[in-house]
């Protein structure tokens, strides 16, 4: 599976690489998961709900951003957070 080489180290340690390949003959049996960054988006009842997942899920695009920035200069902002 692996040899033994010497590592570039000061104390010339010998570590052992192990390189893994995939058998060829050996037929795949799981498909790798796709991984994304984007949490499915709830449908908000209220304007600090989307607030509140903005500050978990962060923003999505530009339009988020605006809708944040102008959410934050509002009086309902003012009067939950401040």
């Amino acid at each position: 599976l692996g040899e033994m080489k010497e590592c570039g180290c000061s104390n010339n340690k010998k570590v052992e690489e192990i390189i893994l390949t995939p058998d060829p003959n050996k037929e795949q049996k799981f498909l790798p998961k796709l991984k994304t960054n984007i949490t499915a988006r709830p449908i908000f009842k209220n304007n600090y709900e989307r607030y509140e997942w903005h500050m978990q899920n962060g923003c999505v695009g530009s339009d988020d951003r605006k809708w944040l920035a102008d959410y934050i200069k509002s009086e309902e902002f003012k009067d939950i957070y401040n």
